[in-house]
């Protein structure tokens, strides 16, 4: 029997962008129900500013060699021994935290609550994503 072990390292053969955006709207069920926002507008606020921090970051380089994006740094705990993920690892609560914080800032939530809700929906996100990730895990058909 002959095995293999496939990578989709660019979203071409497990849609994985697109879990993303359905994980950050599950994240987010709550906030949307009980504060009226647009969790659409939300996501493309939070991934817009995760986007702008993570290509500012000092390791962009390595995270492009490695094909890192900035989605899977609201999300990944940077497993392995490399220097930059090291770096990452470091980083990353802060860089979640004000992704966060600047998105619900774009969608007009007030300041006092922006503070008290970035690190629990930065939680929720990753709980979520690795809930949805282990369902979801095993084979996967080809497109």
């Amino acid at each position: 029997m002959k095995k293999a072990v496939l990578f989709d390292l660019d979203d071409t053969l497990v849609p994985e962008f697109a879990n993303y955006g359905s994980a950050f709207a599950a994240a987010c069920e709550e906030l949307a129900r009980n504060e009226d926002v647009d969790v659409e507008r939300l996501r493309a606020a939070v991934f817009d500013a995760a986007l702008n921090a993570w290509r500012a970051s000092p390791v962009i380089a390595y995270c492009r060699q490695a094909r890192l994006g900035f989605a899977q740094g609201l999300l990944s705990d940077f497993p392995g021994d490399a220097p930059e993920l090291d770096y990452l690892r470091g980083w990353a609560p802060a860089y979640r935290r004000a992704a966060w914080t600047r998105g619900l800032a774009a969608v007009g939530t007030s300041l006092p609550r922006r503070s008290a809700r970035a690190s629990p929906l930065s939680a929720r996100l990753s709980t979520t994503w690795s809930a949805r990730s282990k369902r979801s895990a095993g084979p996967t058909r080809l497109r």
